[in-house]
């Protein structure tokens, strides 16, 4: 297993987008809303605010929160994917919402391995994350700090990803 250890929060959420992204590439599944959705997940690597983040979360179409599918997406989801492409985007946001008001725990980790379980599951590899641990910069924290645009972009580019950020 690769070692996720070495990622603060703001970045295993970047990789859980990751995973996302790779899973919906692999099954031709394109939507505006998904792009929203991905873009709003790894914009946690350049945000100041937290809580601003999560809050803009539940603004977006897909919310991950147990809200459902917008028709317009289920429509688009093989009927066989259904269940598995849901519970992805909840494990996905989870990553970086499930420790926000609380303790540091360890369940960003398990919530990534989770997307790597379902992505393993379809014969899907793991994303590479060796460019991520580079960005890696917790200085003490657990979330990590905050990177420049910039990296980010460099980030989206290693992986071949064009979002609007």
């Amino acid at each position: 297993m690769i070692a996720l250890n070495e990622l603060n929060t703001r970045l295993l959420q970047v990789y859980g987008a990751i995973c996302l992204w790779k899973f919906c590439k692999v099954f031709d599944i394109r939507h505006k809303d998904i792009d929203t959705l991905l873009s709003h997940l790894v914009s946690i690597c350049i945000v100041k605010s937290l809580p601003d983040w999560e809050q803009a979360g539940v603004q977006i179409t897909i919310t991950g929160r147990g809200d459902g599918l917008p028709g317009d997406i289920v429509s688009i989801i093989p009927e066989e994917l259904m269940d598995t492409f849901t519970i992805l985007i909840e494990y996905v946001i989870e990553i970086g919402i499930v420790d926000m008001y609380g303790d540091n725990t360890d369940l960003p980790f398990d919530f990534t391995h989770h997307c790597i379980d379902i992505l393993t599951r379809y014969g899907i590899d793991a994303p590479d994350h060796t460019i991520l641990v580079r960005y890696n910069n917790p200085s003490g924290r657990v979330w990590g700090n905050t990177i420049s645009k910039e990296s980010l972009h460099e980030i989206l580019r290693f992986y071949d990803i064009d979002l609007v950020i």
